[in-house]
């Protein structure tokens, strides 16, 4: 169901976002938009490296998205509505792993990554408990860039990012318009089943 190009540049945005490892400069965290910024700069060096071969950036992905991104609470988001519900919450620690591989198949199928112009890092805003990364990215043959924001909130002393917006469109309203569709008019057994089967990622592409 990953059909517009918005969509294909908000999937872009999340690769680029979860490539975040912790750094530290002495003891002092990195402020958001510094993370942001080596985590672009590191997926790109990792995705163009031909030396490495797909199996080991796929493992490399998984480990810093568990690490770095909070997928519990972009799929609380991502479910709306239906995350309160007895048989959503019983079957959560089964679905959020399926949620993962979702975004790591988009990293797969991705290849268009190496096509990108200058990434520019805007401004942030930062609260003590949130904040926001505004950047734009600049396609090659392209006039026009595509302005990305990035939401982050603390855990502890870290800052996790939780969802991203695209030309005002956020991935976990995306993914809440899908999953809504799903549940309504299936259950959210069909959703868990469509996932598993890898329907959600694969649709569109063919």
């Amino acid at each position: 169901m990953i059909r517009s190009r918005n969509h294909r540049i908000w999937l872009l945005a999340v690769l680029l976002a979860v490539m975040i490892v912790p750094v530290t400069l002495g003891s002092t965290p990195l402020q958001p938009r510094e993370q942001i910024k080596a985590a672009v700069e590191s997926v790109l060096e990792t995705v163009r490296n031909q030396g490495l071969s797909p199996e080991v950036k796929k493992a490399r992905l998984h480990a810093v998205l568990i690490q770095n991104f909070d997928f519990e609470e972009a799929s609380k988001r991502a479910l709306g509505m239906h995350r309160g519900k007895a048989e959503v919450r019983a079957k959560m620690q089964e679905f959020i792993p399926l949620f993962v591989e979702l975004i790591e198949s988009a990293y797969v199928n991705f290849t268009q990554i190496e096509k990108l112009g200058e990434i520019i890092f805007d401004r942030e805003e930062v609260g003590y408990s949130q904040a926001l990364v505004h950047s734009r990215i600049v396609l090659t043959n392209s006039d026009s860039a595509i302005e990305v924001v990035y939401k982050l909130h603390r855990q502890g002393e870290e800052w996790k990012i939780y969802d991203v917006a695209v030309m005002g469109v956020s991935m976990t309203g995306s993914y809440r318009s899908q999953f809504n569709q799903i549940i309504t008019q299936h259950s959210f057994e069909e959703l868990l089943k469509r996932l598993k089967e890898k329907e959600l990622g694969n649709k569109g592409r063919r």
